[in-house]
């Protein structure tokens, strides 16, 4: 769907709110509507973040309501641009993307592998595993793993897990990746946190132009292989 298709249901959506509760959208309206919504939306945030009352929310209900006030707030910047006839497209290619050539911005071609690599070292530290915010955003929503306890867990079980988690980080050793399909890459390491070492492998997949973790095993070391595990 295109932007103008996109904005042209998102008008009939608010018509229709409009004439339901008796709202005159005039100039005014749309602008002020614009700021109730990007309150909202600064409250979710903070709710999310932990930086205000959470109202017996779980992290994952907050992180939604952030989703949806963001969409709130979109969605309203499409109405106003329609209002006053602006064209959002346009305006962008004329006060964003023109500086692509203005400025002769290279066009890096990324590593994947590099990146992935990056995110699954961040994922290990304690300042990651203890924002929810974070850790939902790298987590995708069909998350699984079999831990080195052989327990299995799911997304939800992880968040709640990392909700209460304290301690130091988690050393990551010898960590590579490589590419098993387009979209999709397998990472192996070994983790070291205190007397637990343990054989890890995740498997990290693309989805909405970011790369999210979909799947993760853990395998334990005992001490009698630490000596090959140095090696």
């Amino acid at each position: 769907m295109g932007l103008n298709e996109l904005s042209a249901d998102v008008e009939h959506v608010s018509q229709v709110y409009a004439e339901k509760f008796g709202i005159t959208r005039d100039a005014s309206w749309f602008l002020l509507k614009l700021q109730e919504e990007v309150g909202e939306l600064t409250q979710a945030f903070l709710m999310m973040t932990g930086q205000a009352r959470q109202k017996g929310k779980s992290a994952e209900e907050r992180a939604e309501d952030f989703r949806l006030e963001l969409a709130d707030v979109f969605s309203q910047v499409l109405l106003i641009a329609r209002f006053h006839d602006i064209d959002l497209q346009a305006v962008v290619d004329e006060k964003w993307l023109v500086w692509t050539t203005a400025l002769e911005v290279p066009i890096v071609e990324k590593d994947p592998v590099a990146e992935v690599l990056v995110l699954e070292r961040e994922l290990q530290t304690a300042e990651c595993r203890s924002n929810s915010a974070r850790v939902q955003e790298l987590l995708a929503d069909d998350f699984t793993e079999v831990g080195a306890s052989g327990r299995r867990w799911h997304r939800q079980s992880i968040l709640d897990l990392l909700a209460n988690e304290s301690g130091a980080a988690i050393e990551v050793h010898g960590l590579t990746g490589r590419i098993i399909d387009d979209g999709h890459i397998l990472t192996d390491w070994e983790s070291r946190r205190g007397d637990n070492r343990a054989q890890r492998s995740s498997l990290w997949r693309l989805t909405s132009a970011r790369w999210q973790l979909v799947h993760h095993q853990g395998t334990p070391i005992h001490r009698r292989d630490w000596t090959i595990s140095n090696a």
